[in-house]
Order: structure tokens, then C-alpha cells, then sequence
């Protein structure tokens, strides 16, 4: 993987299929409660990593580029995002 693309997209690709699948299976909310929560759960992920870095920057090892940290990750949520969705929708849809 490159500068931009680490294995940290893994965890959080993961960690947003879980999310939404399990907000969406247990509740179907409206399109504006999943960008709301992707939105602000990718940023606020984000802002923790930030100040996170700088206040322990002798444990955290690398520190993402800008372009990475404010558009790839959340972006990459995003595709995580999606998933876990269609994954709650199809749960939900085998139940009926």
C-alpha cells in the first residue's frame, strides 16, 4: 500500500460495516440519522486521532498525511458505511 492507502483502512472499513449494520438492522432510520452518524463518528475518529498523535507522539509511530487522515479515511468509512447497510437491509430482509 502507498502513502495515502495504509492497513489502517481495514479497521476502519470493519469497524463501519459493524456499525451501520447493526444501527440498520436493529432500527431503519432515515438517510440524513446514517450520514449524520458516518459523519460524525468519521470525524470525530479523526479529531481523537489527531490530538491523540501529538500528545503521545513517542507511541503513535506514524503520522498520517492530511489528505489521508481528513478525506481518504472517511471516505474509506464510507465505503464501510454502505456495506454495513446493505448487510442490515439484507438481515433485516431474512427475517421477515
Amino acid at each position: 500500500m502507498g502513502p495515502l492507502f495504509d492497513w489502517w483502512i481495514i479497521p476502519h472499513i470493519a469497524f463501519f460495516i459493524f456499525l451501520a449494520s447493526a444501527i440498520h438492522a436493529a432500527w431503519e432510520p432515515p438517510l440524513a440519522v446514517h450520514a449524520s452518524v458516518w459523519l460524525f463518528t468519521s470525524y470525530g475518529w479523526e479529531l481523537c486521532e489527531y490530538f491523540l498523535s501529538r500528545a503521545y507522539p513517542e507511541t503513535w509511530v506514524v503520522l498520517e498525511p492530511a489528505l489521508g487522515a481528513w478525506v481518504l479515511d472517511p471516505v474509506s468509512n464510507g465505503v464501510g458505511y454502505l456495506i454495513g447497510v446493505a448487510i442490515g437491509a439484507w438481515s433485516k430482509g431474512r427475517r421477515a
